[in-house]
C-alpha cells in the first residue's frame, strides 16, 4: 500500500466515523432532521473538493516544482469555483436553512485544508530526510 493510499484510507476512517457520529446524534434527536441533511450535504460536498484535491496534489508532487504549482494552485481556483457554483445550485434547490449549510461547509472545507496541508508538509519532509 502506498503512502497517498494509506493517507486516503485513513481519511476515509475518519469521515466514516464523522458520519456515524452524525447519525446517532440525530437518531439520539440530538440533531432535527434539516440540520442532520445539511451536514451530510455539505461534508459531502467538502469530501469531494478534498478527493479531487488530493489527487491533484499527488500528480502535482510527480511533475517538479512548475508543474505542482500549476496542479496545485490552479486546482484550488477551478476547485473553488466549482464549490461557489454547487453551493448556489444547492441553495436555490435546497428548502433547509442555508447559514446552517454554509457553516458546516467551512468547517468541514477548513477540516479538510488542515488534512492536506498536514499531507504536504509530512511529504516535504520525506523529501528532506532523503537529501
Amino acid at each position: 500500500m502506498t503512502r497517498f493510499q494509506k493517507y486516503i484510507r485513513n481519511t476515509s476512517i475518519f469521515l466514516l466515523l464523522l458520519f456515524i457520529l452524525f447519525l446517532a446524534a440525530f437518531q439520539l434527536h440530538l440533531i432535527p432532521k434539516t440540520l442532520f441533511i445539511v451536514i451530510i450535504l455539505a461534508k459531502l460536498l467538502a469530501t469531494l473538493q478534498f478527493v479531487g484535491g488530493m489527487f491533484l496534489n499527488e500528480k502535482g508532487l510527480k511533475k517538479g516544482q512548475a508543474g505542482f504549482m500549476v496542479f496545485v494552485f490552479g486546482g484550488m481556483g477551478a476547485r473553488i469555483f466549482i464549490n461557489l457554483v454547487v453551493i448556489l445550485f444547492l441553495s436555490q434547490i435546497l428548502k433547509v436553512n442555508f447559514n446552517s449549510f454554509i457553516l458546516a461547509f467551512f468547517i468541514f472545507y477548513v477540516i479538510f485544508l488542515i488534512i492536506e496541508m498536514i499531507y504536504l508538509a509530512k511529504y516535504e519532509d520525506r523529501l528532506k530526510l532523503k537529501k
